[in-house]
């Protein structure tokens, strides 16, 4: 379900995408570092926008040219000692240690126990820092799964249970208080709006596999159901701008900018016109 969010490259200077890189690979060193190894593999564009997010909250910034794993010889630029890179990296080890918890709960089979070993560790540790995140994020889950288990085809409800986890996220302690309101908000629309996304984007699939869909009893094709859904995606794409207008960013809303209007958008486009895989 993750990976919507990203920015427009062809919308976006050499210097904004350096530093949008900068954030992302930051959260890959943050997890080797203090999480684990393995908790590379929950590295996602979205927690990169989280941390773009929360980082450009806060007062100071460092960038710094290193070598990591994947670039042994050549540095390139990563961004260092952020709370809310660190934050980002925990929160993409605790979601997908406990997508695969639920998915072993639900599903069952040897798949998702091997995905929790992959983040046992990493998990163990994220829950220490952010104990109320975690309990957030699996009551979230938990409220998601029973929806599904009741194939649920309210579409509306099952985003909201899922919608309710991001937004949990998005406003850590450590962020002025001042701002939790608009950052709820804006980690509950991007929440619904990648869970609708994806379930448009997945619906034919669903539909050969048997697997749990809300829109299937309304529609069978993306064709079909793309030109009734595309008010209420549009509509919560406005509502995640309108809730990041509210925040009074000191660096970065250039990218910010980009992700939400022009990546967003051309991600919805791809999807309703039946171009994303």
């Amino acid at each position: 379900m993750f990976g919507y969010v990203n920015v427009d490259k062809e919308k976006i200077d050499a210097r904004d995408y350096s530093l949008y890189r900068a954030v992302y690979c930051g959260i890959c060193v943050s997890c080797g570092k203090h999480l684990s190894e393995s908790a590379r593999l929950g590295l996602s564009y979205d927690t990169a926008f989280l941390a773009l997010v929360l980082s450009s909250l806060e007062d100071t910034l460092s960038v710094s040219p290193l070598r990591c794993i994947t670039h042994p010889v050549k540095r390139h630029p990563i961004v260092t000692d952020s709370r809310a890179i660190d934050y980002a990296a925990c929160v993409g080890a605790m979601l997908s240690y406990l997508k695969f918890d639920d998915d072993r709960r639900d599903e069952g089979g040897l798949k998702p126990r091997i995905g929790m070993q992959f983040f046992k560790k990493a998990c163990r540790k994220a829950r220490a820092q952010y104990p109320n995140v975690y309990e957030e994020i699996m009551t979230g889950l938990k409220s998601l799964s029973e929806l599904e288990k009741e194939n649920c085809q309210n579409a509306d409800l099952a985003a909201d249970a899922f919608a309710k986890i991001l937004a949990a996220c998005a406003s850590p302690d450590f962020i002025d208080e001042k701002l939790h309101k608009p950052l709820y908000w804006l980690g509950y629309y991007l929440g619904r709006w990648i869970y609708l996304a994806d379930a448009l984007n997945d619906l034919e699939r669903d539909i050969k596999s048997g697997a749990y869909n809300p829109y299937k009893s309304r529609f069978k094709t993306k064709s079909e159901a793309k030109d009734k859904l595309l008010p209420s995606l549009t509509l919560t794409l406005e509502s995640i701008s309108l809730s990041a207008e509210l925040l009074p960013f000191k660096r970065n809303k250039a990218i910010i900018d980009n992700i939400i209007y022009y990546g967003l958008p051309k991600k919805q486009e791809s999807i309703l016109e039946g171009e994303n895989k």
